[in-house]
């Protein structure tokens, strides 16, 4: 069985608790490898949600809307584009590492 066969169910999506734009899921893992090194204590096992309206101070926010993650939250040296790549890709979040057609 092929890592893109989408047989889970996508978490539904949520609105931003500041600007309200629709923010796609992120496992906490991936906020771990991107907050300041301070604030990786505060990152649960629990389902966030990313926000991309430019226009927002909010990166990241829980699905309770109880946390959430500014842009001065986050560790700017860290390799952002490539955690949010892993969310992006076409199949269920393998990262392209299956070798399948989905990533060409």
């Amino acid at each position: 069985m092929s890592c893109c066969n989408k047989e889970k169910k996508d978490p539904p999506k949520m609105n931003c608790p500041l600007c309200k734009a629709e923010g796609e899921y992120i496992h906490y893992l991936a906020i771990e490898k991107v907050v300041k090194e301070e604030l990786i204590y505060f990152v649960e096992a629990q389902n966030y949600y990313t926000c991309f309206n430019q226009d927002c101070e909010v990166v990241f926010f829980s699905e309770d809307k109880e946390q959430f993650w500014l842009i001065q939250d986050i560790n700017l040296a860290s390799d952002f584009d490539s955690i949010t790549k892993l969310k992006k890709s076409n199949c269920g979040g393998c990262g392209g590492g299956c070798g399948s057609s989905c990533h060409k």
